[in-house]
């Protein structure tokens, strides 16, 4: 099994690589970005994930631990420092972990 998503997996890495030196070189990152996610999409299917599925999952875990951060900044979010923002992050990250999400 493991031979199976070695090569789309490899992809992946490879057009991220390209997308690295795109926005190094401030040069064709939109077309770079397009591949990646052309390639992530791949993957999805050779592990028969849908994609799409996944990523409506990633989006709502990501609006549950943000409302959970503001509600931990008692939506005080715009005056944090980086540390403090990242901070929250992680507690939010726990609060929402055991949620079904």
């Amino acid at each position: 099994r493991r031979v199976l998503f070695r090569s789309p997996l490899s992809k992946v890495e490879e057009e991220v690589a390209e997308l690295r030196q795109a926005v190094d070189q401030h040069s064709n990152v939109e077309e770079e970005l397009g591949d990646v996610l052309f390639a992530l999409v791949s993957l999805a299917r050779q592990l028969d994930i849908d994609p799409e599925k996944a990523l409506h999952r990633a989006s709502d875990k990501f609006i549950s631990r943000f409302s959970a951060m503001e509600s931990l900044a008692q939506g005080e979010l715009t005056s944090l420092t980086q540390e403090q923002w990242l901070a929250l992050w992680q507690q939010a990250k726990k609060i929402t972990s055991g949620r079904s999400e």
